[in-house]
This record gives structure tokens, C-alpha cells and sequence, in this order.
């Protein structure tokens, strides 16, 4: 899909907040895989 025409300042900002969205998605991640292996191993002791 072709993307509109936009300011740089606008593509910048945009691109900026993506990127931190990503990274707070992926600690989430992490850390909720870390919880979950966590309680496995304390309900499998």
C-alpha cells in the first residue's frame, strides 16, 4: 500500500513511537515468559 506523503518531523516522530512501542511489547514479552517458566517450576517442585 503506498504510503501518503507526509513531514519528516511527523515520519520521524511516528517512526520514534513504533520503535519504543516495540521495545515496551517485547520487554512485556520477556518478562511474562519469565513469570509463566517461573510458576512451572515452582508448581512442578
Amino acid at each position: 500500500m503506498p504510503e501518503e506523503p507526509e513531514r519528516p518531523s511527523v515520519k520521524n516522530r511516528k517512526r520514534r513511537f513504533l520503535s519504543i512501542l516495540w521495545f515496551v511489547v517485547l520487554v512485556v514479552g520477556i518478562g511474562l515468559i519469565l513469570f509463566l517458566v517461573d510458576l512451572l517450576f515452582s508448581l512442578t517442585k
